[in-house]
């Protein structure tokens, strides 16, 4: 079939307008994408520039806290120096645009905390003090003296215990209960205990009334770090939850946790019991914060703002 070349030379005109004009809206689409690319970049010098200069004038945090409290301090920097606490290293989490801490004070600390980041003060916290009970109690005379056996049992201990205060993780874990499921307090945190002999204790975590075999749950998301018999807290779990945030519960009748299991927020981790140097069965549960005893109530009122 013969074609006239009028058409011919028509075909070719359309395929050559269309090709230039494909080949335009390329052009004018990869100078859009170019264009917005620049706008991109330069909005993000603008971004980093500012975020630096607000680095730069990061004033020192003031905060105040009373004994046996933790607060959470967000600083801003892209410093990545060792963070010491009144000359304690203390672990940090670090964001995009800056590090996440926790600072806490022991009933019996009256010092205000300062936090120096490499040579840069970033933080002051004035510590207020705290009214705490006070209790007279009588308890079996074996509890007050201990056999040299028996002392170096609890040396042996202590030992392993610092071993765990000391390597707690650097990945903090979130997911923290704001109340515990225990509505009977039968001791509170920082109690002063004066025994029948006129020795004089605090103490150091929360008691609560539960029975022999009352499940006992985590507190908080985390990693099993201890899970054995101590002589003096008896059956005991110990949970790390990074940053140097530990959750301690004693006296557990039976424990279901194994030590180096990942545990969630709500796990049962045990029964409560009457296990190790104790009058009656209860939970008692304890807190480290930073390497003091802090206030587990206070604590996970605390973890509500995280």
């Amino acid at each position: 079939m013969h074609i006239p070349h009028s058409i011919v030379i028509l075909v070719f005109v359309c395929c050559i307008s269309a090709a230039v004009i494909i080949g335009g809206m390329h052009y004018y689409e990869t100078q859009r994408l170019w264009r917005d690319a620049a706008i991109a970049e330069e909005a993000a010098r603008e971004s980093e520039a500012a975020l630096q200069a607000i680095i730069a004038d990061a004033p020192v945090v003031e905060r105040s806290i009373s004994q046996g409290e933790t607060i959470s301090i967000f600083y801003p920097t892209h410093d990545q120096s060792d963070l010491l606490c009144n000359s304690t290293p203390t672990k940090y989490h670090t964001h995009a645009s800056g590090i996440l801490f926790f600072v806490a004070a022991q009933y019996d600390m009256t010092d205000d905390i300062v936090c120096t980041l490499g040579e840069k003060t970033i933080a002051r916290i004035a510590v207020t003090d705290r009214k705490f009970a006070t209790t007279h109690l009588a308890i079996p005379p074996e509890y007050l003296f201990f056999t040299p056996e028996q002392r170096r049992r609890i040396q042996s201990e202590k030992a392993i215990l610092r071993d765990i205060y000391a390597n707690s993780s650097h990945v903090f874990h979130f997911n923290m209960f704001t109340s515990t499921p225990y509505e009977r307090i039968t001791s509170p945190y920082g109690e002063q205990r004066i025994y029948q002999n006129g020795t004089v204790s605090v103490h150091n975590g929360t008691d609560f009334g539960l029975g022999v075999g009352d499940p006992v749950y985590a507190i908080g998301d985390g990693t099993v770090a201890l899970a054995r018999n101590l002589y003096l807290c008896g059956n005991t779990v110990i949970i790390d939850h990074g940053l140097d945030v530990f959750s301690v519960y004693c006296h557990l009748d039976r424990m279901t946790a194994a030590e180096g299991q990942q545990i969630s927020a709500n796990a049962r981790i045990g029964d409560a019991g009457e296990s190790g140097l104790t009058v009656g069965s209860h939970l008692h549960l304890a807190m480290k914060v930073g390497g003091v005893w802090v206030d587990p109530l206070a604590f996970l009122a605390h973890a509500r703002a995280l």
